[in-house]
């Protein structure tokens, strides 16, 4: 007899209501289809965000749709620098 594991899943039943038809054929499809927009693009270093990496995401349906979202994404904002005190000359 073989374990409920080896079968394959047909349907997923979310607590929300939501059903997912052949859900680990359609995985396999969006991966297949998606990853000549995200693995394959070569990087550099992959441990470092280029700003290719945040262009595909952004060309990929992100809510990063902004020059401003794209930067802030690719350079987060630093800590601001200390000023070097100004020390005022006082007349002798």
């Amino acid at each position: 007899m073989a374990s409920d594991a080896a079968r394959p899943v047909d349907l997923i039943e979310l607590p929300s209501g939501c059903r997912v038809e052949q859900p680990l054929e359609r995985m396999l499809a969006f991966c297949r289809a998606e990853y000549a927009y995200y693995d394959a693009i070569r990087s550099v270093d992959p441990n470092r965000i280029e700003p290719l990496d945040v262009l595909v995401t952004v060309a990929m349906n992100s809510r990063v749709d902004t020059a401003a979202k794209v930067r802030q994404v690719h350079q987060p904002p630093r800590s601001p620098r200390r000023q070097p005190c100004s020390r005022s000359r006082s007349k002798r």
